[in-house]
């Protein structure tokens, strides 16, 4: 049986949350700029409780400046932008991860 990759709504989440502290984007800018009614919404995403919208994951590939498939994390895979980095490098993204207030 063909079986079929799942995203990770945990990871993608903490990586979401990553990729907009990166950027300096609040959740209340966020809500803004996607136009969102909630905030909770944005804090489900972060939290891995939800996933955003096709809709919304298209606007957050432009406003973050990164392609549609690297904003999700697969169950078992290492990201593709950590995966093309070098051991220190990756090392030096957890630090930033951890330095912009991701968890353990």
């Amino acid at each position: 049986m063909l079986e079929f990759p799942r995203i990770n709504m945990k990871e993608t989440g903490k990586w979401l949350r990553f990729l907009c502290k990166r950027e300096f984007l609040t959740v209340a800018e966020l809500q803004k700029i996607l136009q969102i009614a909630s905030n909770q919404a944005v804090y489900a995403w972060f939290n891995g409780k939800a996933l955003p919208s096709i809709d919304n994951m298209c606007a957050l590939s432009r406003v973050l400046r990164m392609p549609l498939d690297e904003l999700l994390v697969l169950d078992g895979a290492v990201h593709p932008y950590l995966k093309k980095m070098k051991k220190e490098d990756r090392r030096m993204v957890a630090y930033a991860y951890l330095f912009a207030g991701g968890e353990n």
